[in-house]
Order: C-alpha cells, then structure tokens, then sequence
C-alpha cells in the first residue's frame, strides 16, 4: 500500500531491486569465472570481493556530501550508469586490472547506495518511513536471492551449450 500510495517510493525501490541483483549476480558467477578463467584460488578470489565491499562501504560517508552538489537522482543515475557499464565490462578484463576494476565498481555502487537510501527517505512522510525503508531492504533482498539463482542459471545453461572453457 506504501508504494501505491507514494509513487515517488517507485525509484528507489527499482534501484535497491537491481542494485542488489547485480551483487548476488556477482557473488555467485564471479568466483566460478575467476578460478575458470584466472584460475584464481579462494582467497584472490575473496581478496577481489573485499576490494569491491569495502570499497563500497568506505565511501558511503563521502558519498552523503555529493548530494550537496548533485540531485539524489543525478548521483543514482549517474552511480547506475557507471556501474552497470563496469559491471558489463567485468568479463573483458584482464587478470593485472581486474583488482582496480572492482574498486571502481565498490566506488559506483556507493554513489547509488546512499542516494537510493535518502531517495526513498524523502519520497514519504514521517509516519512511513518505516516501512518505506522496510519496503526498500525487501526490494534488495529480493534482488540478492534473485541474483544466484539467475547467475546459477545462466552458468549452467551457458555450460551445457559452451561447454567449459578454460
């Protein structure tokens, strides 16, 4: 009813929904494509997956002070754009970059982040907040079990018809 009611809520429900798709996406079909294709071992492969988190989470901060500069939709637009093309471009790396590559990403995913975050904080009034911040973690958590199971999907798919490519 909170969606209906607040169409701004749409937005940031969207991003949250798709930001974290590509996450759970990343987290399950990364791994496999690394120790494929890098023949990466577990711990480079967590070493790649830190850089991206923690990334990501040490510019949360920074990121709030971009929307004195930039409208909360600039930075989300502006954040999913560049990720998305890092994100699509992931495959075409190389094993020397592809460290870097994952900070850049962490840095794209903070500036969606935090806005996506104040977006849906805004678009409601204060009797709903909670549950439009409720309806917010939902639309991400929904994109996080989504994202495996498409990833899952797609490798096993991609497997039977390519075969495995080392």
């Amino acid at each position: 009813r909170t969606l209906y009611k607040f169409p701004a809520l749409r937005l940031p429900f969207l991003f949250a929904f798709l930001d974290r798709f590509t996450v759970g996406f990343l987290v399950a079909g990364f791994p496999v494509y690394a120790a494929v294709r890098f023949g990466f071992t577990p711990s480079r492969i967590g070493l790649h997956f830190a850089a991206f988190m923690l990334t990501m989470g040490i510019l949360c901060y920074p990121t709030t002070r971009l929307s004195r500069f930039f409208s909360l939709r600039q930075l989300i637009l502006g954040g999913s754009l560049v990720y998305s093309m890092l994100f699509a471009a992931v495959g075409f790396i190389g094993e020397g970059f592809l460290l870097v590559w994952m900070i850049l990403m962490g840095a794209a995913s903070a500036v969606m982040f935090i806005p996506t975050l104040q977006l849906a904080a805004r678009a409601v009034p204060d009797f709903a907040r909670a549950t439009a911040m409720g309806g917010l973690n939902s639309a991400g958590a929904l994109g996080f079990l989504l994202g495996p199971i498409v990833s899952g999907v797609l490798i096993a798919t991609l497997k039977r018809e390519l075969g495995t490519v080392a």
